[in-house]
């Protein structure tokens, strides 16, 4: 397996270009916010550049091959305090994070307390307490390259914004497919990342912007460029080869170099994103079954973590499927 460096008390981060943020979205002289069927890189001279003051979509390429580096998903509660934006709290729908003290439905929180989660016991269809509910906060780190020629004009990643719970799950779905098609590799994949503008469901009179995200060439090309990157990294044997693929906490695993060799065994980096997108594909009760006999015979391969997390997905989407078939009978 390869090594990475680690030192005591420092944490992997990606670095981005802090002159603004990437979103579909904007804030108007008046406060409201304004939504955009294009991404606002008004922040970014080089991006206008490349891709005009409106661009409906953006070539990009990912920092790491392990989406929790660059990809984060919260709830959160901002207000105006002595006329600046504060964050208020943050929570993950379990447990709530006070930052700041606030009194909600007569009772106050302090700064620094952590909490059972307090937005359940709020009453959206009430305005007062829905304004103290926290809202959803998407995020993604990436490399914004020409479109052509796949150039970079900026070291540092962009900070790429958004609230909306389709545009999270289209982002998270393409890449975690593409890890489980490219051998558990994303560095080397150029993505296009797009927004488009879908009317509301409930509410003809309500429009929102939604982002799509698509790995960009063939599935067959991708797969024999990354075999090539990693058949040279092996054969090289040095360590800037090596550090191609380990940069960051996902990790590839290298196979060997020599033909004659078999070839190693599937690591847990390229089992699990395999096994969360079979299991949120699985359309029966009997393909998830016949996924968990496969988790079964590689479990000890999988970190506890993964296991446990697959667990419970496995579980998840059983009930939604056994639902689905109870409703269809």
């Amino acid at each position: 397996m390869p090594r990475q460096i680690m030192i005591a008390d420092l944490q992997f981060k990606i670095q981005y270009d802090r002159r603004g943020k990437i979103s579909a979205g904007r804030l108007t002289d008046e406060g409201a916010m304004q939504k955009l069927d294009y991404f606002d890189v008004s922040d970014f001279p080089e991006l206008v550049e490349m891709y005009g003051d409106k661009p409906k979509a953006l070539t990009v390429f990912l920092p790491t091959n392990n989406p929790l580096d660059f990809l984060g998903y919260r709830w959160e509660r901002w207000a105006s305090r002595a006329g600046k934006s504060v964050m208020v709290r943050f929570c993950d729908r379990e447990s709530c994070v006070h930052r700041v003290q606030e009194v909600v439905k007569d009772k106050t929180y302090v700064a620094g307390q952590e909490t059972p989660c307090i937005c359940k016991d709020l009453n959206e269809n009430v305005k007062e307490e829905k304004d103290k509910m926290c809202k959803r906060h998407c995020w993604l780190k990436a490399y914004v390259v020409h479109p052509e020629s796949y150039a970079h004009r900026n070291s540092l990643a962009y900070w790429f914004d958004n609230h909306s719970k389709n545009s999270a799950e289209n982002v998270l779905s393409e890449i975690y497919k593409t890890l489980a098609r490219n051998y558990g590799i994303l560095q080397n994949v150029p993505f296009e990342i797009s927004v488009v503008v879908v009317q509301d469901q409930l509410d003809a009179k309500k429009n929102f912007p939604v982002w799509n995200m698509r790995a960009l060439g063939s599935v067959e090309a991708l797969q024999q460029q990354t075999k090539q990157m990693l058949k040279e990294a092996a054969v090289e044997q040095g360590p800037f080869a090596r550090s191609l693929l380990q940069l960051g906490t996902g990790t590839a695993e290298i196979p060997q170099a020599t033909e004659e060799k078999p070839e190693p065994e599937a690591t847990d980096q390229e089992l699990y994103p395999t096994f969360v997108a079979d299991i949120r594909s699985a359309s029966s009760v009997e393909q998830l079954s016949a996924v968990a006999g496969r988790m079964s015979a590689v479990r000890e391969r999988l970190t506890q973590e993964h296991r446990d997390t697959l667990s419970q997905m496995y579980d998840i989407r059983k009930a939604d499927l056994e639902a689905e078939k109870g409703q269809s009978l």
